[in-house]
């Protein structure tokens, strides 16, 4: 890395320090993992401990799972007003690109039967 134009020092070697992660840079994804773990734990939710890219809540015995890859974001929710409430908190924050149904995802197929049910399988 070199200093910025109009920012160089004619003397001695000297380091350019990031103020903030930028996409793509190797600390990059870890940054924001760290900023989606918090924002998850500021709204209540707990992370698992078998798997730490699963996080749930219950909030008046409804439930909500979120998984976490990479900056995809699939949750799960027990009633349509906790899903609306969770998408309107991460809006807040984050951009959000809504796919709805989930079909496909890491080589797994997601069905849903007639009582709400979601099935997975793996795919071939």
């Amino acid at each position: 890395m070199r200093q910025p134009e109009g920012y160089e020092v004619n003397q001695g070697h000297y380091v350019c320090t990031l103020q903030k992660s930028i996409y793509g840079l190797k600390q990059g994804a870890k940054e924001w993992n760290r900023k989606m773990h918090d924002i998850l734990c500021l709204n209540g939710f707990s992370q698992s401990q078998n798997d730490p890219c699963l996080y749930s809540q219950c909030k008046n015995g409804n439930w909500i799972y979120v998984a976490v890859h990479v900056d995809d974001l699939i949750f799960a929710a027990t009633s349509q007003s906790d899903v609306e409430d969770f998408e309107d908190s991460m809006s807040k924050v984050f951009t959000l690109k809504k796919l709805r149904n989930l079909k496909f995802y890491l080589g797994m197929q997601f069905d849903r039967d007639e009582d709400g049910i979601i099935l997975c399988s793996l795919t071939e």
